[in-house]
């Protein structure tokens, strides 16, 4: 029993508290999970601009990786047709050998068959 109303004034004294320090955890409660909302709003805009920025920089690799190896290839094209026109040369220069010793070659039978004609004819 509570003859000074010490027991009621001081349940009364506790339940505004801890109505208070319940309505404060709630907010507080509330802050934090506002906070780790906003936090997973963050974190998922960095993470889509990351793999973004990955795309671009792999896009971007590749595009270098793609004009380096045109360029090699260009390259490369150009040394296999200068390489196809000296020998294209050199089988020209061959042939061009051939054909005057072949000439030569002829010349002098046609010189023998004149003489031989020659000598018949005297």
């Amino acid at each position: 029993e509570d003859k000074d109303g010490v027991i009621g004034d001081t349940s009364g004294d506790d339940a505004p508290i801890k109505g208070r320090s319940t309505n404060e955890e709630e907010a507080l409660a509330e802050k934090i999970s506002t906070d780790s909302e906003e936090i997973a709003r963050v974190l998922t805009s960095m993470d889509a601009a990351t793999i973004l920025a990955r795309e671009t920089n792999k896009k971007k690799l590749q595009e270098q990786i793609d004009a380096q190896m045109a360029r090699e290839l260009e390259e490369q094209q150009e040394r296999d047709d200068l390489r196809m026109n000296e020998q294209i040369a050199r089988d020209d220069e061959v042939a061009r050998i051939h054909a005057e010793e072949e000439i030569h070659a002829m010349i002098d039978s046609l010189d023998k068959s004149n003489e031989t004609v020659a000598k018949y004819l005297q």
